[in-house]
């Protein structure tokens, strides 16, 4: 199975990984947090917080410069924590996927990129947060999942664009994350 990239919050992490049987370039975990990547990406580590950057950002220079006082080692993670995340999104100039794991605070914030290059797919079930690039992966994972019959209408019926224009997919419960939007998620510790 070709992913480019997987992450989320799920307490059934080694069912998930073991019916699938990922063959990974990389994978982190921490707690119920996973990140699970084929392809070049960037990680950035500093107190608690994990960051990863999937595609370019074309004004590295001038953050750094800018915001990071020219030092160039977790310049990201200094504007989150100096801003907050939809501040550091809006400085962003290119085409890049950022996902922060916050473990100091229990949270995990993603957004899309501003065009929606990569694409996104997430899935809210039993209070896990589970996101991809690829739908085949939603596939292997959702084992009884219905498929979503008014979206099969729409592309069999209508434009693509009909298709592109909403959130919903061809599993029930999968959703495609916007271009230009993010998601924030609350983690909840293990008692």
């Amino acid at each position: 199975m070709k992913i480019f990239y997987s992450f989320g919050c799920t307490k059934n992490l080694d069912y998930f990984k073991n019916s699938l049987n990922l063959k990974t370039n990389f994978f982190f975990r921490k707690n119920d947090f996973f990140f699970i990547s084929k392809k070049k990406y960037e990680h950035y580590y500093s107190n608690n917080i994990n960051l990863f950057v999937i595609g370019k950002i074309l004004n590295k220079d001038f953050l750094i410069k800018t915001y990071n006082y020219n030092l160039n080692k977790n310049f990201l993670i200094e504007i989150y924590k100096k801003f907050g995340f939809d501040k550091l999104i809006s400085l962003i100039d290119g085409e890049a996927l950022i996902l922060i794991y916050d473990s100091e605070k229990n949270f995990f914030y993603f957004n899309n990129s501003r065009f929606g290059v990569f694409p996104c797919y997430y899935l809210f079930k039993n209070n896990d947060l589970i996101c991809s690039s690829s739908l085949k992966f939603f596939a292997n994972f959702l084992k009884n999942n219905k498929l979503n019959e008014d979206y099969i209408r729409r592309f069999l019926g209508f434009h693509y664009r009909h298709i592109e224009n909403n959130t919903d997919t061809i599993f029930h419960n999968v959703k495609k994350h916007q271009p230009s939007f993010f998601i924030k998620k609350k983690i909840k510790k293990k008692k």
